[in-house]
């Protein structure tokens, strides 16, 4: 592990857990619940958004299931549990809950339990498949990367699943491998694309890995 990295806390992560508490909330039975209105009433849902929402009650359940499990996953990783975190964060990537920038949230932290824990190898799959996804490239993922292609998110989540990647490929002793995804993410900084927190990282891991 890189030495400026004793236990980093990705943007990612926290970027899953502010998605998260933005998705709006439906019950598993499938009845919606109110959402809130900017004066802090409950604002009642419309008549054609109540039908959507109640005519898929296993689609909610599965939604609910899955955004538990990245729930989990983030009290664990905070806790420094990270093979529980692996654990609930890999079962959220096999899960049909997730809308498709969720999915690529939970690939990366899934990716990012596995480096805290060491396990590099499955740390780089995990983070290679997000990559492939945000960069479309994955042609299994087509319909995924075809949602996210123009997410606003896009660019910083693939400037730090770069950063990432460096990351792991340094440990991996694959140091002139990491330096391209190091550069990537110091590019996207360099376009105003990613937070200095990454360009922190990604230039001192570039720097090591010469």
């Amino acid at each position: 592990m890189l030495t400026f990295l004793p236990n980093k806390v990705t943007v990612s992560i926290a970027l899953t857990a502010v998605s998260l508490s933005l998705t709006p909330i439906t019950s598993v039975s499938g009845a919606a619940q109110a959402a809130p209105a900017a004066n802090g009433t409950s604002k009642p849902l419309s008549k054609e958004a109540h039908s959507q929402h109640s005519a898929h009650p296993e689609s909610l359940a599965k939604t609910h299931a899955a955004h538990q499990l990245m729930e989990l996953g983030l009290k664990c990783y905070a806790q420094g549990k990270f093979p529980d975190a692996y654990n609930d964060f890999h079962r959220a990537t096999i899960s049909k809950g997730l809308a498709p920038i969720e999915h690529i949230k939970a690939l990366i932290a899934a990716g990012d339990s596995a480096y805290q824990n060491g396990d590099y190898q499955p740390a780089l799959s995990y983070l290679k498949r997000a990559h492939a996804i945000l960069q479309g490239s994955e042609k299994k993922q087509s319909t995924i990367s075809s949602a996210v292609a123009q997410h606003a998110e896009r660019e910083e989540l693939l400037a730090e699943t770069c950063c990432d990647i460096g990351e792991v490929l340094y440990e991996l002793d694959r140091h002139t491998d990491s330096q391209p995804y190091f550069e990537h993410a110091i590019n996207s900084y360099n376009s105003g694309k990613v937070s200095e927190e990454v360009l922190l990282r990604s230039l001192e891991g570039l720097g090591a890995s010469y």
